[in-house]
């Protein structure tokens, strides 16, 4: 949008400043945020959930090429 539309439709170009307090505050948001995300895994755990993955994917693979094999074998003998 060029500025003459955003002053048409009232918006204000002008950027507020923040107080010291507001970016503290921000800060801290920003802060628990991240320790939410973060999780903390023990490296054993880690290595089953990783092995578990691998496994999970190996046998989908494997179940989508016996469909395929299936599938194949039913159109010959059509």
């Amino acid at each position: 949008m060029f500025p003459l539309d955003q002053r048409n439709l009232g918006m204000s170009m002008k950027v507020e400043r923040s107080s010291l307090d507001q970016v503290r505050k921000r800060f801290e948001q920003n802060k628990k945020k991240l320790d939410e995300k973060k999780k903390e895994y023990d490296f054993e755990e880690r290595i089953k959930e990783l092995k578990e993955e691998v496994r999970s994917y190996t046998e989908n693979v494997l179940l989508a090429r016996y469909w395929i094999l299936y599938k194949v074998t039913l159109l010959n003998y059509v």
